[in-house]
């Protein structure tokens, strides 16, 4: 009987210590900005932050008279969220039908990042085999991405990420 409730609590202690588990890209989608409900339209693997190399995504609204909110959320490797989209520090911006925004995602020791684009996102120290997600208030949007040089321009490398639909791969 001992040995049981010595298993027993052994258990307790280890369950009452263990992180939550996390899902990254697979997690529930805040609201923008706090405020603004928002769906996961696309998921990006592959993301490598580091002195030389950031990471880039172009989304263009298809929208024909309403404007869009777009969101970029950043993960490490271990699903931990590297950006608050709910705070609206520079992740979230409101767009024209047909515009395209660029948001540029670089390690630059924990200020806030340069964009060339349109949105600054702080800066999310290294990342390694990294994924992030494309959240927008409507489903009518198309991205793009990829890894860039940032310590040459033009930069000597472009590495093109694939893009998911959600969590649901449909192909290559």
């Amino acid at each position: 009987m001992a040995r049981v409730m010595s298993l027993a609590a052994a258990f307790a202690v280890a369950f009452a210590f263990a992180r939550a588990a996390q899902a990254g890209p697979a997690d529930p989608v805040p609201l923008l900005n706090g405020t603004t409900r928002a769906t996961h339209v696309f998921t990006g693997s592959g993301v490598r932050i580091d002195a030389n190399t950031g990471l880039v995504v172009l989304c263009t609204s298809l929208e024909k008279s309403k404007d869009v909110m777009m969101a970029v959320e950043v993960y490490q490797w271990d699903a931990t969220v590297l950006n608050d989209v709910a705070t609206g520090i520079g992740v979230s911006l409101m767009t024209a039908p047909g515009r395209t925004i660029t948001w540029e995602v670089k390690n630059d020791g924990g200020g806030i990042a340069y964009t060339f684009g349109d949105v600054s996102i702080p800066s999310v120290g290294n990342v390694f085999q990294g994924s992030f997600r494309v959240l927008s208030t409507s489903t009518k949007i198309t991205c793009s991405a990829a890894n860039i040089d940032r310590t040459n321009s033009p930069p000597n490398f472009v590495w093109p990420l694939n893009l998911i639909a959600k969590t649901k791969q449909k192909g290559v």
